[in-house]
């Protein structure tokens, strides 16, 4: 399947400016708990190791930008290659994950 749009690695700055400036949507693909510890203000929580991860992802507008998010960027670059498989046209994955975001100073809720 030929892939249209754009899927790329995202500073935690660049990947702020564009829920900022942009209304991109941050979905943080960690577990409950990590994501109750600290997480990025307005990211919505959908479970990679879940089982209805799909599903939930599935229900998203394919039309709007996302950004992944997980601890340091692995989970979150398996997200993204689902989230193509589902029709998603423009995603990101934040490099290096809550973790960078945080070393990065940028703003971390919990």
């Amino acid at each position: 399947m030929f892939f249209k749009g754009n899927s790329t690695n995202i500073s935690p700055s660049e990947a702020l400016k564009k829920m900022q400036e942009d209304g991109a949507i941050c979905i943080d693909v960690r577990s409950r708990e990590e994501h109750a510890g600290a997480s990025v203000q307005g990211a919505k929580l959908i479970c990679l190791n879940e089982s209805n991860f799909n599903t939930e992802l599935g229900k998203l507008d394919k039309n709007k930008t996302y950004l992944f998010l997980c601890a340091s960027g692995m989970r979150s670059k398996r997200a993204l290659g689902i989230a193509k498989e589902l029709g998603f046209t423009n995603i990101y994955n934040i490099q290096g994950g809550i973790s960078n975001w945080a070393r990065s100073g940028l703003p971390v809720k919990g």
